[in-house]
């Protein structure tokens, strides 16, 4: 992933911090809400697709907006998670009202990006 890719996944993860609110209270994950490990893997997936978007890798799209991708890619992202625009939006939903653990998600979503970025070197 190049600079671009990179200031590109870090600001996304600062907007959505920005945007959440904070809770002390221990949380329970609801049975409605994608748990940690899937949207870790959901969200590596989506930020690629940003990246590959802000170098235009991908035609047809927006620079720089995943939502303008083809509709065709962004639902093969959420089919090859086996889940849905829908059930991604309720849980970062839930992510954002619980910051603590968003920051957990997004710590192993940039240690896996960056996994897959020496992995390309």
């Amino acid at each position: 992933m190049h600079n671009r890719g990179k200031r590109s996944v870090l600001f996304s993860v600062f907007s959505v911090l920005v945007a959440c609110t904070s809770s002390n209270a221990p949380v329970v994950i609801p049975a409605t809400v994608l748990p940690k490990d899937s949207m870790v893997s959901l969200l590596v997936d989506i930020h690629l697709l940003e990246a590959s978007i802000d170098q235009g890798m991908i035609n047809g799209t927006v620079k720089g907006n995943a939502n303008a991708a083809h509709p065709v890619t962004c639902y093969r992202i959420f089919e090859s998670h086996h889940t849905t625009r829908s059930a991604y939006d309720r849980s970062m939903a839930f992510y954002c009202a619980h910051p603590d653990l968003l920051a957990k998600l997004y710590e192993q979503v940039i240690s896996e990006l960056s996994r897959k970025q020496i992995g390309l070197k």
